[in-house]
């Protein structure tokens, strides 16, 4: 079954939160240590696994929005045969 073009830039920003997101974490979790501040490393572990965890929420979630779809498709395609 073909994607259109709305699923397919869905799963492109899927993609690009999971990864995007994840990099963000990183390099804020990274200036949190160089700041050197008082508790700054628990702050970053913590900034850092917040982070991918809520970009892999969000691909998580439109990644399931177009699997639906899929399945809503097939759902047609047997029903016009019938």
């Amino acid at each position: 079954m073909e994607r259109t073009k709305l699923e397919k830039f869905i799963l492109l920003l899927a993609y690009a939160a999971l990864i995007g997101g994840t990099l963000v974490s990183f390099l804020v979790s990274k200036c949190i240590l160089e700041s050197n501040v008082e508790m700054c490393v628990p702050q970053a572990i913590a900034t850092f696994i917040s982070g991918v965890a809520a970009s892999v929420v969000i691909w998580a979630v439109l990644a399931q929005i177009v699997k639906i779809s899929d399945r809503l498709g097939n759902i047609e395609n047997k029903l016009d045969k019938n």
